[in-house]
């Protein structure tokens, strides 16, 4: 419904002002005496014609209600109820029968109502969401992404679009590696580098392995390490770990 209030509020003010860009607000109104849409078209149009939101609203008004089509669901069906120019705002209160047939749209409809394959016509959209951060504690935030992707995801294909749902699971790489070096780290390890057998800590100078200092300082750190050096099996090699983890 905002869509055709917006695009017949828009068909008329272009007739009106040529030159008029702004775009047209429809909203629901804080005040249901207000109506249940209400525009402020008028403000952004009286510029136009050097005349008060309120002349402005009045005018949109007569115009408005002179359009059958757009006052009419059928024949003998009103949209609207009433249209009225309110202190240069524009409200609209709907009609009974517009509700009832919505009502009886929904009712045949049923999960169906509101689909519609004309915006996507089949585009196809690619929607990746939860991809956890795999180096660290799960947060809300994680969760809320499951829920609203998955939304998402639904909404896209109501309206046509052919969707991929993706969910990058990130087990692999320097990620993994660097996090399985911080648990070999708790655990005492000094093998932080996979490929090379224990060396002597990079803090007593000889035998240290060059670069072996960037790599401590790339570590994860915190509680959750520690907990997780507990129940990871010391055995396991540093990509195990980071694997495992």
């Amino acid at each position: 419904m905002k869509e055709l209030i917006k695009t017949l509020l828009g068909d008329i003010v272009r007739k009106i002002a040529l030159d008029f860009k702004d775009g047209i607000l429809v909203e629901v109104p804080g005040n249901r005496e207000h109506g249940d849409y209400t525009s402020n078209v008028a403000f952004c149009l009286a510029k136009f014609l050097h005349k008060s939101p309120s002349a402005t609203a009045d005018e949109l008004v007569k115009k408005i209600k002179k359009i059958s089509a757009f006052t009419e669901v059928s024949a003998d069906k009103k949209e609207f109820s009433k249209i009225e120019a309110k202190n240069g705002f524009i409200n609209f209160f709907l009609s009974p029968e517009c509700l009832r047939h919505q009502l009886k749209e929904i009712l045949e409809k049923k999960d169906k109502y509101g689909e519609s394959n004309v915006k996507g016509q089949m585009s196809s959209v690619n929607v990746e969401f939860i991809s956890a951060n795999p180096t660290g504690p799960l947060t809300i935030g994680n969760g809320r992404g499951g829920f609203y992707g998955d939304t998402l995801v639904n909404i896209l294909e109501s309206q046509g679009y052919k969707v991929m749902r993706e969910y990058y699971i990130n087990d692999r790489g320097e990620q993994i590696l660097t996090l399985g070096r911080s648990i070999k780290k708790a655990q005492g390890s000094h093998s932080l580098i996979p490929g090379i057998e224990e060396f002597a800590p990079p803090w007593r100078g000889e035998g240290r392995i060059p670069g072996i200092g960037a790599v401590e300082e790339n570590l994860y750190r915190g509680d959750y390490i520690n907990d997780l050096a507990k129940q990871v099996n010391r055995n396991l090699s540093v990509e195990e770990a980071g694997q495992k983890a």
